[in-house]
């Protein structure tokens, strides 16, 4: 977790910076001392040394001694902050006594039930001017400028790493970030002002999702429509449908019970021209005729096919 990754605000270290007032806390020993927990657990990281310094960058500021001034997530006048040490510099060049100070906002979302100041409103926009946005960088790497405006210069500049665009093509959303602002002291920002950036998010977030709820609407709308419409001609096809397939069933039971029909009569006739010809060569040979039934039988009663009780009877038949 090098100094040169440290770019945004670490919530976990702004929270436990929090819980502490105002004193020597500049190294992850000191807060994790003060709220007996471990440093890996404040820097949320694996491999965070005791002794590593906390970053501007990470939610917190300090003076030259190590001292923590204030949390972040608060917008004050820069006198009030202790920047980063580029910044610092820049602003140690100002004039204290110019009409330019930096306002800066960080994690706007927390600020949300604060006092909000509408930055577009049309008395805001008179003062301001023209606001030029100034985009570009990377969330490892972004790009901070700070502009020093004179009376004559009309353009407002605002540089925002790491944006969200809202509808307003001269403004710009951006969360946990840096918002530098180069405006006039004219404007009389003051502590209990809050810009409404969440005002203007959730509005573009809520045209967004119901323009996507209007088309969802639009797609079920339609698919009702559709089926209602399938539905409505359902039942005729179903009718004639059933109707042919009722025929064919009725048609196919006709043909089986005919056919039926047809092999019962070829069946008693086989059977009755079986029994005349055993008649027939009875009367022709009575005795090889016995002899045939008498093996006929030995063999059903070796095979149980037939009962000790059916024996005569079948022998007298025989």
């Amino acid at each position: 977790m090098s100094k040169s990754k440290i770019n945004y605000f670490s919530p976990k270290v702004y929270n436990c910076c929090s819980q502490i007032p105002k004193g020597k806390v500049s190294t992850y020993k000191y807060v994790a001392e003060f709220l007996d927990i471990s440093p890996r657990e404040v820097g949320e990281g694996e491999k965070i040394a005791t002794k590593r310094k906390l970053l501007s960058e990470e939610g917190v500021f300090f003076d030259k001694q190590g001292y923590l001034l204030r949390k972040l997530r608060k917008e004050v006048i820069f006198n009030d902050f202790c920047f980063t040490k580029e910044l610092k510099d820049k602003l140690e060049s100002y004039n204290q006594n110019s009409e330019n100070f930096i306002f800066c906002i960080s994690d706007l979302e927390e600020q949300e039930e604060e006092g909000k100041f509408d930055i577009l409103s049309a008395e805001l926009r008179q003062k301001l001017g023209n606001i030029i946005v100034q985009n570009g960088g990377t969330r490892s790497n972004p790009r901070k400028h700070l502009v020093e405006l004179n009376k004559t210069n009309s353009s407002k500049i605002i540089d925002i790493p790491q944006r969200r665009d809202t509808n307003d093509k001269n403004f710009e959303i951006c969360s946990n970030n840096y918002l530098f602002f180069v405006l006039g002291k004219e404007l009389g920002f003051g502590m209990d002002k809050k810009l409404e950036l969440i005002r203007l998010e959730r509005e573009e977030g809520n045209k967004k999702k119901q323009a996507r709820q209007q088309e969802l609407n639009q797609k079920r709308d339609n698919f009702i429509i559709e089926i209602t419409t399938a539905l409505n001609q359902e039942p005729q096809l179903i009718n004639s449908d059933l109707n042919r397939l009722l025929a064919d069933i009725q048609a196919r039971q006709k043909d089986k019970k005919t056919a039926q029909e047809e092999a019962e009569k070829g069946y008693q006739g086989n059977k009755e021209e079986v029994e005349n010809l055993k008649k027939e060569k009875a009367s022709e040979n009575p005795q090889e005729y016995s002899e045939e039934a008498k093996k006929r039988i030995e063999a059903k009663l070796k095979d149980n096919k037939i009962e000790e009780n059916e024996l005569n009877q079948e022998n007298r038949q025989e």
